[in-house]
């Protein structure tokens, strides 16, 4: 009875004892010490119980032997090296080191020759007996934008754009005050790049002698991007904000006459309060104002990286 108390109580605590390393995933096993059985141990990394190791070899604090693997006659496994599934490493002249992984049903034979297996080097078969074998840290993949992406990013950009600002006239007299808002769209789910973008514009005169011969304003431009062309941001001569600072603009416009179609929709006063809407004419294309240099310079770019994607292939 005492024998079997004891029994459990060792299992219990081997349990309780059991390692883990996220290097090891769902495994249990131990951390091993180096030189046990000199003067100086030292610990070192992660072993699977399931792993078959000797006392002699070495295993670096930051490497770990998992799976089914077989680790035997002083060989070493440095850096973060990993070594797990079928894999067998063996022998004194064998080094592991790096970022390299020996896994699968690869063997590695270092009791003759000097075998180095460094940086991120992954061996998953066959056998290594001599030499060195080396790569360099594989370069991340980004991501590319797709077309639809690109367009779409110029599209909330735009959405979220407006302005306000005033002209000023006869020195720092003002005029008239303007608020511009933009309105955008993808305008054929077979091709991103055919967009509709419609710019309204709000004036209001400040002063009592002067007034605003067409008070509101649409401008709607439908075109495949590539027929664009974009104009640099610079500050403008006569747009001022309220604190009297200019205001920056840039200008996109088509390349093109017969290949844009721009319209511009006007409303004015006539005859009192009524309003009265003007004919369609083609204008020439259309600007973008800020107060901030650096929210032009972001939609800019946005559009620019639109139109050249767009006229791509």
């Amino acid at each position: 009875m005492r024998f079997l108390f004891l029994l459990i109580l060792m299992l219990m605590t081997s349990s309780t004892l059991a390692a883990t390393s996220p290097k090891c995933p769902g495994e249990e096993g131990y951390y091993f010490t180096n030189d046990r059985h000199s003067k100086n141990p030292s610990q070192g990394g992660f072993v699977s119980h399931d792993a078959d190791v000797t006392d002699n070899i070495w295993v670096g604090r930051n490497a770990a032997i998992c799976g089914f693997a077989s680790v035997t006659n002083a060989a070493r496994i440095l850096g973060r090296a990993l070594v797990c599934g079928d894999a067998q490493v063996h022998g004194s002249h064998v080094r592991i080191t790096g970022y390299a992984k020996v896994c699968g049903t690869a063997e590695v034979d270092g009791s003759k020759e000097d075998v180095i297996i460094k940086g991120y080097y992954s061996a998953n078969s066959g056998l290594y007996n001599k030499g060195t074998y080396t790569k360099e840290k594989p370069v991340a993949k980004v991501q590319q934008k797709s077309k639809h992406d690109i367009v779409k990013e110029l599209v909330s950009a735009l959405n979220d754009q407006s302005a306000h600002y005033y002209s000023f006239t006869d020195g720092d007299i003002r005029k008239i005050s303007y608020k511009d808002h933009f309105r955008v769209k993808i305008d054929n789910l077979n091709n991103p790049c055919e967009v509709l973008i419609i710019k309204s514009t709000k004036r209001e005169a400040e002063q009592n002698r002067y007034y605003a011969n067409t008070p509101y304003t649409e401008e709607t431009l439908r075109i495949n991007l590539d027929k664009l062309r974009v104009m640099n941001i610079k500050d403008s001569k006569w747009k001022k904000n309220y604190e009297g600072m200019r205001i920056f603009t840039f200008g996109f416009d088509r390349k093109k006459t017969k290949d844009l179609y721009i319209f511009e929709y006007e409303k004015h006063h006539e005859h009192g309060d009524r309003w009265v809407t003007r004919d369609y004419k083609t204008v020439s294309g259309m600007w973008v104002n800020s107060r901030s240099k650096s929210e032009l310079q972001r939609i800019s770019e946005k559009f620019r990286a639109a139109v050249n994607i767009c006229s791509k292939p």
